[in-house]
Parts: C-alpha cells; sequence; structure tokens
C-alpha cells in the first residue's frame, strides 16, 4: 500500500506554520489596497490584522492564507517547513499553487470574499 500526500499552499492565519511565516518575513498574496481588505474577517487574527494578507478558505472551511513564492523570503521558509514535515514523512506532491478557493463560504461564520477583476501583471 502507498500513501501520496497533496499539500495545498493555504495556510491557516492561525497556525504555527504561518507564525513561522510571519516571523521569517514570508511574503503572502495581498490586497492591492488596504481600502480593499474586509476588516471583519482580517480583525479575528492577530497576526494580519492591520495588514493586506488577501484571505481566502479552504476545507475543512477555515481562513487562509496564500504564500508569495515570487519572494525568496517565502521559498526558504516554504522550503523550512517542507524539510520540518520532511523529518516525519518522507515524501510528498506539491499541487494547487493558485488562490482558486477564493470566495468559497458555505458556512455561516466564514464571510464570502471576492476576487479582483483585474490585476496588474507586471509586478507579478
Amino acid at each position: 500500500m502507498h500513501a501520496i500526500l497533496i499539500f495545498d499552499p493555504a495556510i491557516q492565519v492561525d497556525s504555527e506554520s504561518f507564525e513561522r511565516g510571519i516571523n521569517e518575513s514570508a511574503k503572502f498574496v495581498e490586497w492591492e489596497r488596504i481600502d480593499q481588505v474586509p476588516r471583519a474577517i482580517q480583525d479575528l487574527y492577530p497576526l494580519v490584522n492591520n495588514t493586506k494578507i488577501m484571505l481566502g478558505t479552504v476545507w475543512p472551511l477555515k481562513h487562509v492564507a496564500f504564500p508569495d513564492f515570487t519572494a525568496p523570503e517565502t521559498r526558504e521558509w516554504w522550503k523550512n517547513e517542507i524539510l520540518r514535515f520532511h523529518e516525519k514523512v518522507t515524501s510528498c506532491f506539491l499541487t494547487l499553487s493558485t488562490f482558486c478557493h477564493l470566495g468559497y463560504a458555505s458556512c455561516g461564520y466564514v464571510s464570502s470574499l471576492s476576487l479582483p477583476m483585474s490585476f496588474n501583471v507586471e509586478k507579478l
């Protein structure tokens, strides 16, 4: 029997992994302007309070942030997280590197989020 673990790089904003990312200066996908940030959601979590970090939801309907892998600090933090995981498990597969779960809100405590309809490709 074989098991294949699939990693969804959507990081719960109340997790130790996210806190390590913040402490290691990892970057996360952000709203372009502070006035776009849904404060009612953002203010629930001390680590993202007063930031432009864009939150989404993934199963099991937890608020998450999406790493910005274009930043070297993020890649270093992610590498360390994978190494930390590999101390217990010997292989993995990375998938879902896009933030497709934004706007998913089917339970009462998760507010609907909307994805910007356009963005500046040159900033990527």
